[in-house]
């Protein structure tokens, strides 16, 4: 039987791709549209350079332009997969109309083109019943401000009911990849439905743009999460200085990573609900995550298992690295290590690819942090009441594999005020499913569980000061 081993370190790769390839196709874009050509072309596959030059891109703004009106800005991106080749579906806004486009991806994270995409309303044939739609019940208010160490603005929108004043409010933090305010994938807009939700109970949000999205500033090169609890840590001490006194932090996925470190700092964070938030390293994370998603997508359990070996081995050379060019050693690694899979062995090129690949996501500052990051360390000081909810069916963070790491961090802590507590037949997203595979995730109409919603909802009013 062929092995899949080339689909465990493709799986490795859309881990990153998640929060690389939406950032570089953004930027791919808005480099064209604000006719920054070169800094385009060093985003390109070296296969289309010589297609895609700077008169040719100049040439495609200019007709683009007379379609769509001026260029505004890049609102949002989604990920998506055709024929195998991994897309990120970039939505614009022009002073005529919003546009969407396509842009593919090679082997090497590097853009292959850029297309027209169907329209927004047109690629999101499954209906959304729980996107929230104006007028609101509650006030809303868009608003910027500046993180305070490292200086990008960061904007969001601030959600509060409309008859209370001393209220609960929560800073929400979304997940690995390059997000908006919304954490919108696949046509969900989960943040937005969250604050939409809490908002008609009592509980206000600010949700914000993460770095290089909406209206949010890109800030410093190889950001990690380290830097990114610098931005929530901002956005608490903004609540702070706009009036409220109860304040507490909603995180999902890696954003219930970066929850429990700015709870620790910053002692204006009152309560904390972390949704599918890592209890064990990043390491442990992402080889149990392809174990499952693999195991869903009908892998064998010895091939399985030889993976999860394999890809040990890999991260552990990578963690323990002492030489000068992780980048160039960690290929060569890869190549030597796989050079006898049969699934390479009649195509070299393939595994090299393949190879230079990995590699690069390996020296990604962001994977080299996450990697290396014990949550557990950080929850064994934390204090702070703290919701930890999992869905029974999370295949990207396992409910097994972290809520248990999670409660003996805390009770390490001597934290007197926490719940931990593991939902039945809900997925990495909260939506109800019936195997937890990624592959549902746009297929269910279903945004976020309106019992996991309740959930939340009743210990924060337990919470309320």
């Amino acid at each position: 039987m062929k092995t899949k081993l080339s689909i465990m370190l493709l799986l490795l790769c859309q881990i990153i791709f998640s929060q690389n390839l939406e950032k570089t196709a953004s930027d791919f874009v808005n480099n064209l549209f604000t006719k920054k050509y070169a800094e385009s072309i060093q985003l390109e596959d070296d296969e289309v350079k010589d297609k895609m030059t700077e008169s040719v891109l100049e040439m495609v703004n200019g007709q683009l332009s007379d379609m769509f009106g001026d260029y505004k800005k890049v609102i949002s991106t989604e990920k998506t997969v055709e024929d195998g080749i991994p897309i990120i579906l970039v939505f614009t806004e022009f002073s005529k109309q919003n546009v969407n486009f396509k842009v593919p991806f090679s082997k090497n994270n590097k853009v292959l083109g850029i297309f027209k995409g169907p329209d927004k309303e047109e690629s999101s044939k499954i209906n959304r019943p729980q996107t929230p739609k104006p007028p609101y019940s509650y006030n809303t208010e868009d608003v910027k401000f500046k993180n305070e160490t490292e200086g990008n603005i960061l904007a969001g929108t601030i959600s509060t009911p409309s008859d209370k004043k001393n209220i609960p409010i929560a800073v929400m933090i979304t997940g690995s990849g390059a997000q908006t305010r919304d954490e919108e994938l696949l046509g969900h807009k989960s943040f937005a439905v969250i604050a939409d939700y809490l908002a008609k109970n009592g509980i206000g949000t600010l949700r914000i743009d993460d770095r290089g999205m909406g209206e949010s500033e890109k800030g410093k090169a190889g950001a990690t999460s380290a830097d990114f609890a610098t931005d929530i840590n901002s956005a608490v001490n903004y609540l702070v200085k706009k009036g409220y006194t109860n304040i507490g932090l909603i995180g999902h996925s890696e954003g219930g990573l970066i929850a429990p470190i700015v709870a620790n700092e910053n002692k204006n964070v009152k309560f904390q609900v972390l949704l599918a938030g890592p209890g064990v390293t990043g390491k442990q994370i992402l080889l149990q995550q392809t174990y499952d998603i693999s195991k869903a997508n009908g892998a064998d359990e010895a091939n399985l298992k030889s993976n999860k070996e394999m890809s040990e081995k890999i991260f552990d050379y990578a963690a323990q690295y002492k030489g000068s060019n992780l980048y160039e050693d960690l290929k060569k690694y890869i190549i030597t290590s796989l050079g006898d899979n049969p699934s390479f062995k009649d195509n070299p090129k393939a595994l090299e690819a393949l190879a230079e690949s990995n590699a690069k996501n390996f020296t990604n500052p962001w994977l080299a942090y996450f990697i290396k990051h014990d949550p557990a360390k950080v929850l064994e000081k934390t204090k702070t009441p703290t919701l930890a909810l999992n869905g029974s069916l999370d295949l990207q963070v396992s409910p097994a594999q972290n809520l248990s790491s999670i409660k003996n961090a805390l009770i390490k802590a001597g934290n007197k005020d926490f719940e931990v507590l593991e939902i039945p037949g809900l997925n990495h997203l909260f939506q109800t499913a019936k195997t937890g595979s990624p592959k549902e995730y746009e297929e269910i109409e279903e945004t976020f569980s309106p019992k996991a919603l309740d959930i939340m909802k009743n210990w924060i009013q337990k919470h309320q000061k």
